[in-house]
This record gives C-alpha cells, structure tokens and sequence, in this order.
C-alpha cells in the first residue's frame, strides 16, 4: 500500500517517527510491525530494499500509523530516511507480527519490558489501552543510556499523570552527571524487578529491544519464575 507522509517528527536527537497517512483501510493489532520498501542505488545498479519497522502507534487512530526509527550513520534506510519530507509517498507492507501483539482479552496485568527504540511497539500496545481505557495494569520498566535518549519522555509522564493504572520505571545505563534524573540507574535485573513487582508469576510480559538485551530480559523472568507463556518477546537486530 502506497502511504503519504504527512508528518516528521524528531523525537530524540538521532530518532525519528515518520507519520503515514491513509485512508482508513489499513488495521493492525498494538504491537505488529510493517515493512517499509524504497529503492537505492549502489555502485551504479537500483535495487528494491526492504525494512522491518514496528508500528509504534495506536489502532485507535484510524487514519495514520507512525513508525520510530533511529538514524544509523551510513545504514541504508538511515540514509534515505534523512532524505524524506513531508507529502512524500512510500510503499509500506503489512501488518505483520503473530506472536507480539495484544488484543482484548490477552491479560489485564501488563508488564514491558523495553530497551532504545523497542519503545515503538509497546507505545502502541500502551497508547491502545489508554485511548480504548481499558481496564489493565501496567508497568513499564525503560532502559536508555541517557536522558536525552529516552524516547516519548514528556507522553509517557503525561500517561502516568493521568492515569493511576500505568507506571514507568526509567533507568539509565550511563549517568552524565547533573541531580535532575529522579528515576532509576543501572540495567534492568532482578533486583529492579523484585523492587516494583510482587506476584512475579501473575503477569503477562512484552519485552522488546536488541537480541542481546531481550535476551537478558527473558533469562531473568525465568530465573524469577516467570511462566514462558507469559513472555512475549520482539527482537531488533
């Protein structure tokens, strides 16, 4: 499906959402990604090249999707993406995603775990149930290197003040100095977990990020007895 891009927005100093506009045909679940397909030219030969991109908001917003990207420095898509502007039309694919994804009735006690831009599809999935005010509970456990990456900052304090049933643990892995940071440090591990979560077991788990740091996520609700069948897991990279 060809879809207009009727907005740019610079969320972090190197992560952008790119807002699609169509016209009400396109429906996902909070939680699936798309495939962005746009063409380059290397060494002198055109290519059609495609991109995996979750779908970072809600499917209560019938008209647009916005996918969150970071800018890579010689990355393909990063190179191209920096050349778009608004009105420009791209081909996007899908949905896509059959295990990361929430729908009614999938729990009502939610727990995210998200690393970077891994943020993308669980802003959907969070977006979806306060716009609908579905009746969950959910924590969301963030991880970001600085306080200038932390991405959707200002929406997801604006969410915790306005609605008791969301909470959001922030933690940085770097500390640059300064006392205006009033959430957590470090990386997310069991210590982290125990201190926000009583009843481990109860919880339906999303985590998303790098390989590496899902990874890590998941072997540590298991070793806190979390059940597999409870974890949902998105992978980047």
């Amino acid at each position: 499906m060809l879809m207009r891009i009727a907005k740019i927005i610079q969320e972090t100093y190197d992560v952008k959402t790119l807002r699609f506009q169509h016209e009400g045909s396109f429906t996902f679940k909070p939680g699936q990604f798309v495939m962005v397909s746009f063409d380059v030219e290397e060494e002198g030969i055109k290519k059609t090249v495609k991109r995996s991109y979750s779908i970072s908001s809600s499917p209560a917003q019938k008209d647009f999707i916005d996918i969150t990207l970071k800018i890579y420095p010689g990355g393909a898509f990063s190179k191209f993406a920096e050349s778009l502007k608004e009105d420009d039309v791209i081909e996007v694919l899908g949905p896509f995603g059959r295990h990361f994804y929430y729908e009614d009735g999938k729990g009502n006690d939610l727990v995210f775990v998200a690393g970077g831009t891994g943020i993308a599809p669980i802003r959907s999935i969070i977006r979806y149930l306060v716009d609908n005010k579905m009746p969950a509970n959910m924590l969301l456990f963030y991880s970001s290197k600085t306080e200038k990456d932390v991405i959707f900052k200002e929406e997801l304090l604006k969410i915790e003040k306005e609605n008791y049933n969301f909470k959001g643990i922030h933690t940085l892995t770097r500390h640059e100095g300064g006392d205006s940071w009033c959430n957590e440090f470090g990386r997310i591990d069991e210590n982290l977990f125990k201190k926000y979560i009583e009843d481990l077991n109860s919880k339906k788990y999303y985590l998303c990020g790098s390989t590496e740091f899902v990874n890590n996520m998941y072997k540590i609700l298991i070793r806190l007895k979390a059940p597999k069948t409870n974890i949902f897991v998105e992978r980047f990279g």
